[in-house]
């Protein structure tokens, strides 16, 4: 399982099985699931 770092925003996205989940790291809620969706979609 590899972690990627997104920009300074603190959000920590995680990889795995090809679904994107994350862990919230002062980012917020909403822009956390805008990150998802954008990834799950590539």
């Amino acid at each position: 399982m590899s972690l990627v770092n997104i920009d300074d925003t603190g959000v920590l996205l995680r990889r795995h099985d090809g679904i994107a989940s994350l862990d919230l790291l002062g980012a917020g809620q909403s822009e956390a699931e805008q990150w998802v969706d954008t990834c799950n979609q590539m």
